[in-house]
Formats: C-alpha cells, sequence, structure tokens
C-alpha cells in the first residue's frame, strides 16, 4: 500500500501472463459492448426523461433553469447537441452519458493495471469494480454520474501516467488544463462529486505536483503555480456554468431536505455500509454472507500484516522506504481517505446529510481498488511457492464470485426501464394498433419514461382506466384466482411470449411473464391476440 521493500520474485510462466492479459482485455471489451448494448436496450427511466423535457430543450434553459435536481448542467447541454445531432436515434440522450461512460471504462482498467501488481487479482479486481450494479448502470443512464465518473477517473488515470512519464517543468499548463477540464466535467454534471474531487485536488497539488516533472523544480513554487492556476481555471470554467442558477441551487427545498437525512454518526457509518458493502455483496442470501465474512477476514488479516512490518520499519528506522510515495497506492490511498473524512465532517460534525447512494456513486471504485491494494501488497510479500499461490487464488475466487454475482442485466435495471421493451413488444404484435396502457397505483411511477417515446413512431394512449387494453401492475398484483392449472406460452414473431396463468377473465393474458416478471412487474393484456397479424404455437407447461 505503502510499499515495503519489494521482494523479487521469478517471473510468471509465459502462459499464464498471456492468459492474464487476455482475460484484462475481455473483461474491458465485455464491460464497454455489454455497456452499448444495455443503453440501446433498457427502457428510458423517469429521471432521464424529465432531465430531457425539462432542461434539455435549449442551452438558455439548461443554463438558466434549476428548479428540480434532475438538471445535472453539462449532461443538459450535452443531451441537447444529441438530439440536434442524432435525434433519430431513439435513445439519442444516451450517447453523451454512454461515452462518458466507456472513458471511465478505459480509465478505471489502466487504473486497476498500474496499482494491482498481480496479475490474476488485477483481472478480478478489474471484473467487480467494472458490474457492481450501481456503478454499471449510472455510467450510461443519462443522468450527470457517467460524467462524474469519467472526469474523476480519468484525472486520476492522467496523473498516475504523469508519474511514470514526467514532463518538463516548462510544460505546467498542461496537467493544468487537463485536471481543471475533468474537475469541470464531473463537478459541472454532478455537483455531489466535490468531497472526493477536493480530495483530489488537494492530495495532487500540495504532495504530488512537484513530482511529475522530470527537472525538479523547487517544491514550494510548483506547489503555488499548481494551486493559483487550476484553482482559478476550475473556477472560471465552473462560473461560467453555473453562474445563472448557482443561487437557485443553494436554495433549492429539495436539497435542503436531502441534506436533512441520515445525519450524525450513524447516518455516517449506515452511509458508508450501503454504498461500499451492501451494493456490492448484496447481502441477501446466507452465501452472500458467508463470502463477506471471508473477505472481511482476508482484510482483517492484511491490515494486520502491513501493521506488524510497518511497526519492525519503524524500530529499523526504515518508515521512508515503506511509505513509498512514488508508489499509485499511497496516492490512491490518501485520496479515498480525505474523501471519507470530508464526508464525516458535513455528515457528523456539520450535521449536514450525504445524499442517496448513487450521489457518491464514484466512491465505490475507488475504495474498492484501495481493498484490494491491501491484499494484493501483502500477498507479494508472502514469499513463493504453494501458500502464495494458494492465497491468490483465495482471493481471486472470492472477488470472482463477487463479480459474478454482481453481474448486469443484458436488458433490464428494475421495474423503471421497462417503457421500451413494453412498447417494443406491442408494436411487434400490431404496429398499427393505438394501444391503450393504464398502471396500478404501484407503477403510476414508471409511466413518465413511456411518455419519452411519444416522439417515435409508437402508438398508444396512457389511460386510468384498470380495463384498458394493456395494465401495468407490480408482480404481484397478478391475480391470484386459478381457472385452470397449466400457464400457456404463446410464441409469436420476433420472439413475443404471451402467458395465461389463471388470470380473470378468461380472455386476459400476460406478454411475455418471463421477461417482465423478472422486473417485478407484469404487463397483462385485457385483448385477444390479433390472430390475423401473429403467427403463434402453444405449449402446455403444467404450472
Amino acid at each position: 500500500m505503502l510499499n515495503p521493500e519489494r521482494t523479487t520474485s521469478e517471473p510468471a510462466p509465459l502462459w499464464y501472463r498471456q492468459v492474464c492479459a487476455l482475460a484484462f482485455l475481455l473483461i474491458i471489451l465485455f464491460s464497454v459492448g455489454l455497456k452499448i448494448y444495455k443503453a440501446n436496450h433498457a427502457g428510458i427511466i423517469y429521471d432521464e426523461r424529465a432531465n430531457y423535457q425539462l432542461f434539455s430543450s435549449s442551452i438558455h434553459r439548461a443554463l438558466n433553469v434549476f428548479n428540480t435536481t434532475n438538471n445535472h448542467v453539462l449532461n443538459s447541454v450535452f443531451m441537447y447537441y444529441a438530439h440536434k445531432y442524432f435525434g433519430y436515434y431513439e435513445h439519442f440522450i444516451r450517447i453523451p452519458s454512454l461515452s462518458a461512460g466507456i472513458l471511465f471504462s478505459l480509465s478505471i482498467a489502466y487504473i486497476v493495471y498500474k496499482t494491482i501488481q498481480s496479475r490474476i487479482l488485477r483481472v478480478t479486481t478489474l471484473a467487480v469494480v467494472s458490474f457492481v450494479p450501481i456503478v454499471f448502470n449510472y455510467s450510461f443512464l443519462a443522468r450527470g454520474y457517467s460524467f462524474a465518473l469519467a472526469g474523476i477517473f480519468t484525472e486520476i488515470a492522467f496523473l498516475l501516467w504523469l508519474l511514470d512519464h514526467k514532463i518538463k517543468f516548462r510544460y505546467w499548463p498542461i496537467p493544468v488544463v487537463v485536471i481543471s477540464l475533468m474537475n469541470f466535467l464531473a463537478f459541472g454534471a454532478m455537483l455531489s462529486s466535490i468531497l472526493l474531487l477536493a480530495a483530489l485536488n488537494m492530495t495532487f497539488i500540495l504532495l504530488y505536483s512537484f513530482k511529475v516533472f522530470s527537472n525538479r523544480p523547487r517544491k514550494l513554487i510548483t506547489v503555488i503555480v499548481n494551486l493559483v492556476s487550476i484553482s482559478l481555471l476550475s473556477f472560471v470554467l465552473l462560473f461560467a456554468l453555473y453562474r445563472h442558477i448557482y443561487k437557485d441551487i443553494l436554495d433549492n427545498p429539495v436539497l435542503k431536505e436531502i441534506s436533512g437525512r441520515m445525519r450524525g454518526w450513524p447516518g455516517f457509518t449506515g452511509y458508508l455500509h450501503n454504498i461500499l458493502i451492501s451494493k456490492v455483496f448484496r447481502l441477501n442470501s446466507p452465501f452472500a454472507t458467508v463470502v463477506f465474512c471471508a473477505f472481511i477476514c482476508l482484510i482483517a488479516t492484511a491490515i494486520a500484516f502491513h501493521l506488524h512490518r510497518f511497526s519492525k520499519a519503524m524500530k529499523e528506522r526504515r518508515w521512508r522506504n515503506y511509505l513509498n510515495a512514488a508508489e499509485p497506492g499511497p496516492f490512491l490511498f490518501i485520496i479515498s481517505g480525505l474523501t471519507i473524512i470530508f464526508m464525516f465532517v458535513q455528515c457528523v460534525i456539520m450535521k449536514k446529510g450525504l445524499g442517496l447512494a448513487r450521489s457518491h456513486v464514484f466512491l465505490i471504485p475507488l475504495v474498492w481498488i484501495c481493498f484490494i491494494m491491501v491484499l494484493d501488497r501483502c500477498i507479494l510479500h508472502i514469499g513463493r511457492g504453494r501458500l502464495k499461490i494458494g492465497v491468490q487464488l483465495i482471493v481471486a475466487t472470492i472477488l470472482g464470485i463477487v463479480a459474478l454475482r454482481n453481474m448486469p442485466d443484458s436488458h433490464r435495471i428494475s421495474s423503471s426501464t421497462i417503457s421500451g421493451p413494453v412498447l417494443r413488444k406491442l408494436k411487434a404484435i400490431d404496429p398499427d394498433k393505438t394501444w391503450h396502457l393504464a398502471f396500478t397505483e404501484k407503477m403510476e411511477g414508471h409511466l413518465v419514461g413511456f411518455f419519452y417515446y411519444k416522439q417515435f413512431d409508437y402508438k398508444f394512449k396512457i389511460l386510468k382506466r384498470p380495463e384498458s387494453e394493456v395494465l401495468i401492475c407490480d408482480k404481484d398484483e397478478w391475480p391470484k384466482h386459478a381457472i385452470c392449472r397449466y400457464k400457456v406460452e404463446i410464441l409469436g414473431e420476433k420472439g413475443i411470449r404471451i402467458h395465461t396463468k389463471g388470470v380473470q377473465p378468461k380472455h386476459a393474458a400476460c406478454l411475455d411473464w418471463d421477461y417482465f416478471s423478472k422486473s417485478n412487474c407484469a404487463v397483462v393484456l385485457n385483448c385477444s391476440v390479433p390472430q390475423d397479424k401473429v403467427v403463434v404455437q402453444f405449449r402446455l407447461i403444467e404450472d
């Protein structure tokens, strides 16, 4: 972590290095490919449509109106241009955020490569931080989160690259401009990124700014130059963006209400447990609890190992070698530690809540890389032989299990993304029909996403009558009065599936039960199947 004097070991076999490199590359490609596929197939959610409808009709509105927290300003600006140039594409509003999400994926891969030394742990670490559901999903949804993720982690990756590729001091404007632009990208799209950005910029300016230059300028001069130039350029860019709405942001009642939640020590610890543990391990089964306990035991053992080595280095007066700032490890640890300290000050001392879990989604990859670095550096100093291989396999297995359990679904996030899939399947059944849709009270919050598709060739009306042709309800609201012992699966063209499962009235059927039930909802068709337009096959399946 903390880089004790490195022990030398025999180079790994060529086949092992090649397999790990190939696996690392495949995870990058799979992450990017799945992100593109899911951005195209998952339906538009409430917040995406609200951001687009309320703030992206013009640049003036994006920069001058802040009456709800849905205005992630840079995202609104990018949405406007996406509509201008790519409005023919159904999910054009996701093009900017998806591009930022791809940049995030590439940046996080570089950071993992530079910070994790065990090849097999590089692979599993990248899988874990790439596929945590909340991180993966918010890295392509048309919100501000993907820009914050891209800005923060591209900035970190750039600084790690600079530490390895030092430049002459006369080129000092280059890091200043890059860092300021990344600050602008992150904070311009996500206000809650301010704590991590403050920690990142403070760490670089005060501790690392003089380490990226090859001709070793005076530390004080370098710090002052970077402090003044980065602060000034970032302020100018952000003030230009927020100058018309910063007062509205400070007075926004929703932000004030959110800041009143989960305050104090219980709120602080509960928040960290939620985003760093619950969102990653998903402790919803005994097996997940066992995996979590095993990981905690490994981390505790590794920390004890490092404390023992550090105390030994202190006695031998070699602690400066142990805390080798030239390594990327301390850089990430300091950023993570400062961010958590700032969160503590805000939540416990200032008594202001930290917001929703997604507000600090960018903390998850950063802290988890630090967790695994602790294990990685411990393994590095175990020595050679079977013990080292065994420990690596145990850690890699646990991380692999976490990654596999978190593997994102290729089509859905939750019931909030059913809008596109429902309308596409109805259009496939009868493209000329104007479908009448109704929502139960539990599902009314998702109907806003449907309105987004009005601008494209989808024919539907939203009614408030439960006897409409299509009723969208919670899975638990599916009628329970069985009229038969079987469900009928009807396979139509383009993969349309219709199920009857003891519904009333007898002509009602459920559209693709297997698909929508995974989103905890049901799409009930209260109309006959258009036999002249859909060729159907029946298969009885015992219920």
